[in-house]
């Protein structure tokens, strides 16, 4: 597998979320390195995306990510991680193709940003992926 940017593929950028294994993409990414190479928004979509549908966190800790103040918490985001889908819209702020759950489909905020200064999100998710990962 390849893992690093440069020359070879950089398998975490293409590979689809959505049918791959969380503990895959977690030691693909692991470097430090290699999770630079990925913008945040990537970072959140496929790393966290994944290991949210992977059952990563608690059902409690999704219910706290519904709230604005515990993403702001734990991510650093205005708005709440995790809003509940439904058909009929995509609620500004959120990404489009939602994520399952536990069997419940929830949108994934969009607003990731890493500015130098006082908007750098990337910190607090790195961090919160670094907790949640399963040994």
């Amino acid at each position: 597998l390849r893992g690093r940017a440069g020359s070879d593929l950089f398998l975490c950028r293409l590979m689809d979320y959505s049918t791959v294994n969380v503990q895959l993409v977690i030691a693909i990414c692991a470097d430090a390195d290699v999770y630079q190479e990925l913008k945040i928004g990537q970072l959140a979509q496929k790393v966290l995306g994944r290991m949210l549908c992977d059952g990563c966190a608690s059902d409690e800790e999704i219910a706290a990510m519904q709230t604005a103040e515990y993403s702001k918490q734990h991510f650093d985001l205005q708005y709440p991680l995790l809003k509940l889908a439904t058909e009929a819209e995509t609620p500004l702020h959120y990404y489009a193709k939602p994520i399952e759950i536990n069997g419940t489909r929830y949108r994934m905020c969009c607003e990731w940003f890493e500015k130098k200064g006082a908007n750098n999100d990337r910190p607090y998710l790195l961090k919160w992926i670094e907790s949640h990962k399963k040994q």
